[in-house]
């Protein structure tokens, strides 16, 4: 089971087919501007607030392990463009413009979703408005657009309670789907030489560097696992080419056979869940992304781990 887990897992990120169906790039982004795009947005891994809240907790407090207790297995494929001040903006496109510099982002990561509530409201022509608002006003004319952001963190209060606090206060409460887990990251950091490249694949970048069409490096990252059987197989960040993607998907793919081993010493190979991503249903403006980023540093995303069941052993 676990080669075929493995090899499913090489198999997905050497072909582009295994990112065109996430919902997140469908539409179009355009500039630094908010213009109704959405998607999944990877981040740097963030601290987690575990409790025994789960209802599976009231009877037996004794965690679940974490695999288990992460349901989900997913393949992710983000693709970013940098601009010039270094703001980094994720969204639609797949092909270059020349001379432009992208970030493609490809995560394999075992989570568990939770939900992370804001109140929201947005600055726009010198005037604070709910975000549904500004996002209406934006798309309806295209001179317009949102300078900053007001955030809130609502997620300690009862919905209603939220909904007659914030919503008085002329304020969106938005719900976005947090990604709470363990995982592995490949992330090619691209120039593009040439206009029209296809970017919509590690397999296709690979190769378009290849023909000289692209330049830029490779690295790979483990988020929330850690120990001397991970760290031995990660390669050095490298210039990107078939070879140099191949050997981060076999090494990401060794990894993971080494946490997924039934007899993984705990020792050797620690895994702490941590934010890893969000879905955001309100748009990927760099500057949002930002400040609900540092809003989750600052109150942790509350995971609550569900438990063994009642008279089950715990296991590590």
């Amino acid at each position: 089971m676990k080669i075929k887990l493995v090899g499913l897992f090489v198999i997905c990120l050497a072909i582009s087919s295994c990112s065109s169906s996430f919902p997140g790039f469908s539409t179009r982004y355009n500039d630094d501007r908010i213009n109704g795009s959405y998607g999944y947005i990877p981040l740097t891994g963030l601290s987690v607030d575990q409790n025994r809240k789960a209802d599976s907790c009231k009877e037996n407090p004794e965690w679940k392990p974490i695999l288990q207790a992460l349901p989900n297995i997913t393949s992710r494929f983000a693709l970013a463009n940098i601009q010039a001040n270094g703001t980094i903006s994720f969204g639609a496109s797949q092909t270059t413009v020349e001379g432009q510099r992208y970030r493609a982002v490809v995560d394999y990561i075992n989570v568990d979703t939770v939900p992370f509530t804001v109140a929201i409201s947005a600055v726009i022509d010198e005037k604070t408005v709910p975000l549904s608002k500004a996002l209406r006003d934006v798309e309806q004319d295209p001179s317009l657009f949102i300078s900053s952001y007001n955030l809130d963190f609502v997620g300690q209060y009862e919905e209603k309670t939220a909904r007659e606090t914030f919503e008085n206060n002329e304020q969106s409460i938005v719900t976005f789907p947090v990604y709470v887990g363990i995982g592995m990251r490949l992330t090619a950091e691209i120039d593009a030489l040439k206009g029209k490249v296809s970017l919509s694949g590690l397999s296709a970048i690979a190769a378009e560097a290849s023909a000289g069409k692209l330049t830029g490096f490779m690295t790979s990252e483990m988020i929330g696992i850690n120990g001397s059987a991970i760290a031995v197989s990660l390669p050095i960040p490298s210039k990107i080419d078939q070879t140099t993607v191949e050997s981060g998907i076999l090494a990401i793919g060794a990894s993971r056979a080494a946490f997924l081993a039934p007899d993984r010493d705990p020792k050797e190979v620690t895994l702490t869940p941590q934010v890893v991503g969000l879905y955001s249903p309100v748009g990927t403006d760099p500057q949002l992304v930002n400040a609900i980023y540092s809003l989750m540093a600052k109150e942790r995303v509350e995971w609550r781990r569900p438990c063994q069941e009642a008279n089950s052993p715990a296991k590590s």
